[in-house]
C-alpha cells in the first residue's frame, strides 16, 4: 500500500455505529458487503445511508454505499481503489481512487458513473470529502509547485474544481473536510512544517 493510501486509509471507521455516554443512542451492527473481508464506513447521511470501502482480496477497495443492513451498490473508479468518503442525502457521493500509487478525487450522482473531479481538464491530486443536499463538496489537493500553501483547500461541483479555499493567516497545509446546506466548511489546518493539525470553521465567510 502506497504512502498517500496509507494515510488516508488510516481515517476509515470499523463497521459499527454506536451511542456513548456523551451521546445517548443505540449500537448498530452495519452489515459487511457481500464477499467481503474487511470493511469500513466513512460517511453518513442525515437518512442513514452510509458509504465507505470494502476489500474482497485484501489488496483492491471497492466503495459500497446504502442502507445499514446491508442493502448496497457498489463500484469501483476506471478499477482502481477507491473510497467512498461522504453521501448526501440524495445519494450523492465523493471520495478517493488510488490511481499507480496517486490520489484523486471523484464524485458520482447517484445511480451515475463515478467521474475523477478535475481543474482546468487535468485530475486533481487529492482527496474529496465532505458534499452538501445542492452537490457542492470540498477537499484539498496539491497545488502548482510554489504555492503556498502547497496543498490547499477547494470547492467543487459536477466533478469540476470551482475555487480554492484559504485561510486569512499562513499555513502549509489547509483540509476542508465537511460542508453544510448553507456553505460552512470546517477541517484542520497545519501552521509550519511540522506542526500539528488544528481545526477550523469558516460561517459566514468568517473563520473561527
Amino acid at each position: 500500500m502506497g504512502k498517500m493510501r496509507a494515510l488516508a486509509a488510516a481515517s476509515i471507521i470499523p463497521l459499527m455505529l454506536a451511542g456513548t455516554s456523551a451521546m445517548a443512542g443505540t449500537f448498530k451492527q452495519v452489515a459487511a458487503p457481500a464477499g467481503s473481508i474487511s470493511a469500513g464506513v466513512i460517511g453518513i447521511n442525515d437518512q442513514g445511508d452510509v458509504t465507505g470501502s470494502f476489500t474482497s482480496d485484501g489488496v483492491t477497495e471497492s466503495v459500497f454505499a446504502g442502507s445499514i443492513d446491508g442493502t448496497y451498490e457498489t463500484f469501483d473508479v476506471d478499477g482502481v481503489s477507491a473510497q467512498g468518503r461522504s453521501i448526501n442525502n440524495q445519494g450523492r457521493i465523493v471520495g478517493i481512487t488510488f490511481p499507480e500509487g496517486s490520489l484523486n478525487s471523484f464524485d458520482r450522482p447517484k445511480n451515475g458513473a463515478p467521474a475523477l473531479v478535475t481543474k482546468d481538464g487535468t485530475p486533481v491530486i487529492g482527496i474529496a470529502q465532505g458534499v452538501t443536499p445542492s452537490g457542492d463538496f470540498v477537499g484539498d489537493y496539491f497545488r502548482e509547485p510554489g504555492s503556498v500553501p502547497q496543498r490547499g483547500g477547494y470547492k467543487g461541483k459536477n466533478a469540476t474544481y470551482q475555487s480554492d479555499v484559504d485561510l486569512p493567516f499562513a499555513t502549509v497545509r489547509v483540509a476542508p473536510r465537511a460542508i453544510n446546506a448553507k456553505g460552512d466548511i470546517a477541517g484542520w489546518f497545519v501552521a509550519e512544517a511540522g506542526g500539528a493539525p488544528q481545526g477550523f470553521v469558516i460561517q459566514n465567510g468568517a473563520v473561527t
